[in-house]
This record gives C-alpha cells, structure tokens and sequence, in this order.
C-alpha cells in the first residue's frame, strides 16, 4: 500500500468508513458473491499442483 510516494502498512492507518451499500443494490450484490463463492466452493483445494515445464526446470536445477 502507498501513500505520499512511500509504502506503509495500511493496517496502520486511520482510513474513513466507507459509505454503507444502498438497499436497492443488495440483491444484485448477493447475486454476484453467491455465483463467485459457487465457482471458488468448486476448486479442489486438494488436488496436486500443476507446474508449468519451463518452472519445473528451474524447480529442478535449483533443487538440493
């Protein structure tokens, strides 16, 4: 996080409340959060990671 052209730690600052969503526009908000959470609920978080060839080169010349 920047501030003034230097990097600070943004759990430092003192940052103004946002403006609180209007009603009219939590049903398309709750629409879109609800198909996003679907397709990230759907990620087998634990299958293998795949790496690329050209990564698994440069895993394997670097290796112990």
């Amino acid at each position: 996080f920047w501030k003034n052209g230097k990097q600070v730690n943004h759990l430092s600052l003192n940052l103004p409340e946002p403006e609180p969503m209007a009603k009219e526009e939590l049903p398309s908000y709750f629409q879109v959060r609800d198909s996003l959470k679907q397709v990230l609920d759907g990620i087998d978080d634990q299958s293998p990671i795949i790496i690329a060839p050209e990564i698994e080169d440069i895993v394997e010349e670097t290796a112990p």
